[in-house]
């Protein structure tokens, strides 16, 4: 027992062997799996920008099939290029890039954890927490823009960390090409630093840093002349904006019953760290929630429902539910949901450190972008299971010897 409290001690070896354990996968069963559907046509977009020229031409991302990761299909592009369309190769590259994201999340524990002085070993489990996910297995052993969208959003974080505007802007720039919605980080940014005490410092060339995604975020604007490509891209947005409800508060709803099963037993900490009043209002305002819940039961993938006539789940807690309950599916995720609904509560209430501050906005502007966007579900919550985590290692009440309170 002590030998293992050694070892999760030290968030690098850890790393080392989650590194060897995802290698070895990756090499005896990953490595040569046929392509998925999904991966068959991400694979010929990619293939489309291999045979153009970098950066793409306005013609090309105006005809683009996949709505907001042009960035990831132009730097793929190259890579396929490079590798001659070889598949297993291009996998491994999309390994690489995840193992470079986990690599930035110990980097960014440190910094987080160093000044409460909480033991490593928390870090070692955040990570193998963020690491476990099967949507993170997936982004390191498929051809899709998960891992990638991880790796420039940590870099972002961690030079922000550091106070380097300039090099945290490109890479939120990055981020934002290959999914728009990480213009949330650079909206998160922007507000812990204009409404911090260091918006007294704040120069102009600082103040371009800050508003350089959106700058960024406009150019697709620009070459689909409007907020969604041209051609077939567009006739589908049509289509589901005409048959969809405008506000989908059930999309809100699952995404918080995911907060407390994906991220394990971290996010509860907020509980502990909140004060009583907070504890109060919070269970308050999630026991006046419940009967919502039930008016808005959380639905299937309306994309899929709309576009193709298929009642396709939302992930796998959504499944894994359909399969216990079958149509009473949602009395097995209110529960789950109930809990995060008053974690949510008090990330809300909840006094946070300063230097935590754009965590936390990050978090929110998520939860609250998710009744309006169409892309909802397990997966998608990976782009925010990080900051979550992050936000509870820095928030943790620590007593004697790094040991939590």
């Amino acid at each position: 027992m002590r030998t293992l409290k050694f070892g999760l001690e030290k968030p690098s070896l850890i790393l080392l062997l989650i590194a060897a354990v995802y290698a070895s996968i990756f090499w005896t069963s990953q490595r040569d799996l046929p392509l998925s559907s999904s991966e068959q046509n991400t694979l010929t977009i990619i293939e489309q920008f291999a045979q153009g020229p970098f950066p793409p031409k306005i013609s090309l991302i105006r005809e683009l099939p996949d709505l907001g990761h042009v960035g990831y299909y132009a730097i793929f592009g190259r890579i396929c290029q490079a590798v001659k369309s070889n598949v297993a190769q291009l996998r491994a590259v999309g390994l690489a890039i995840m193992l470079l994201a986990l690599w930035m999340f110990v980097w960014l524990g440190h910094r987080f954890t160093y000044r409460n002085r909480l033991n490593p070993l928390w870090i070692s489990l955040a990570l193998i927490v963020l690491a476990a996910n099967p949507y993170a297995a997936g982004a390191a052993f498929r051809i899709e823009n998960t891992g990638l969208l991880l790796l420039f959003m940590l870099a972002a974080m961690n030079l922000f960390e550091r106070d380097l505007l300039g090099w945290s802007a490109a890479f939120t720039s990055a981020a934002v090409l290959v999914d728009f919605r990480a213009l949330l980080l650079a909206l998160a940014f922007m507000l812990t630093r204009m409404t911090g005490e260091q918006s007294r410092l704040l120069r102009p060339g600082r103040m371009v840093a800050l508003v350089l995604p959106f700058l960024v975020a406009a150019l697709p604007l620009v070459a689909w002349n409007g907020i969604v490509p041209q051609g077939e891209v567009r006739e589908w947005w049509t289509q589901f904006w005409a048959k969809a409800p405008m506000v989908r508060p059930d999309g809100f709803f699952y995404t918080l019953a995911l907060l407390p099963l994906y991220t394990v037993f971290f996010s509860w900490t907020w509980g502990i760290r909140a004060r009583t009043r907070a504890m109060t209002t919070g269970g308050i305002a999630a026991a006046i929630c419940i009967p919502f819940y039930f008016v808005f039961p959380v639905h299937f993938d309306w994309w899929q429902e709309i576009r193709n006539g298929a009642q396709n789940t939302l992930g796998l807690v959504d499944q894994g539910a359909l399969v216990v309950a079958g149509p009473y599916k949602n009395l097995v995720i209110f529960v789950p949901w109930l809990v995060g609904a008053f974690l949510f509560g008090q990330l809300l209430l909840m006094d946070v450190l300063d230097r935590s501050r754009w965590l936390r906005y990050f978090i929110i502007f998520f939860f609250c972008i998710q009744p309006f966007i169409i892309g909802v579900g397990d997966r998608e919550f990976l782009m925010i299971l990080p900051a979550v985590l992050l936000l509870s290692l820095s928030e943790a009440l620590v007593g004697e010897e790094g040991k939590l309170a």
